[in-house]
């Protein structure tokens, strides 16, 4: 099964790759990355981003997981280069961030791709540009059971969100179910939710996610799931009815 490690994209600071760490600021001209160690070791982010640099006059900083604006994690995404049964995609979740936008136009553009082929690393096969397809077909066959979905989002996510057509409860500003269904990029979204604020603050998810600071407890009662019951909520939300944002709301 061709694993896809998705680059997650967010509002930015940042430096090179040799650079470890950076004050957090809103500044459009650096864009912050958390990355995986595997995909970190391989070289090719140290040999990507001084290129970026370079063109588009953004710098790119590494830092940790607990404040980084661009993760990359186990999840789908836009492919941009494979190795062996290693897929690895770039998804922008702040659209609003313009050197963020960029970085992840440039790394599906045609220079960018050059650039991945070129790059030859000390040890290992070297990087090939994988085909579309492959992780449009993982984006929209979720097998998770749909049933055990609903119980999760029932217990775990309706305190915020309209998750059925029972309305009660959920907190009015907050997207339904319905509405999230109608977002392009709703599987990643929903694949890497506890990375989006403000869900790391309350969310532990079973052997993926760090411990809760002691000196830093949740403002609410955590929420708690496994990456089983992850995909049962995908399933669960792939067989929803899109909201018609254009009629009359029924839910909000």
């Amino acid at each position: 099964m061709i694993r896809t490690i998705c680059l997650i994209l967010t509002t930015v600071a940042v430096m090179l790759p040799v650079m470890a760490t950076a004050q957090t600021t809103d500044n459009p001209k650096q864009v912050r990355v958390f990355a995986d160690p595997e995909f970190i070791e391989s070289g090719l982010f140290k040999y990507l981003a001084p290129r970026f640099t370079l063109k588009a006059q953004v710098r790119l900083i590494l830092g940790d997981q607990s404040d980084a604006q661009v993760v990359i994690a186990v999840a789908t995404g836009r492919p941009i280069a494979q190795r062996g049964d290693v897929i690895w995609a770039v998804q922008l979740i702040d659209g609003e961030h313009p050197g963020a936008e960029r970085f992840v136009d440039w790394l599906q553009g045609e220079v960018a791709q050059n650039t991945i082929l070129a790059f030859a690393p000390d040890t290992g096969d070297r990087f090939v540009i994988p085909e579309v397809q492959d992780t449009i077909e993982q984006v929209v066959n979720f097998t998770g059971d749909a049933a055990l979905g609903l119980q999760v989002a029932q217990a775990q996510c309706s305190r915020c969100h309209v998750v059925d057509d029972n309305r009660m409860g959920a907190i009015g500003s907050t997207p339904s179910f319905f509405a999230l269904r109608t977002l392009v990029d709703w599987p990643q979204r929903m694949s890497g939710f506890y990375l989006l604020n403000p869900h790391p603050a309350f969310t532990v998810v079973q052997d993926v996610t760090d411990p809760f600071d002691p000196n830093r407890p949740p403002p609410i009662v955590p929420i708690q799931v496994t990456l089983d019951q992850i995909d049962a909520l995908l399933a669960y939300m792939q067989g929803l009815q899109p909201a018609d944002l254009g009629a009359p709301i029924k839910h909000q």
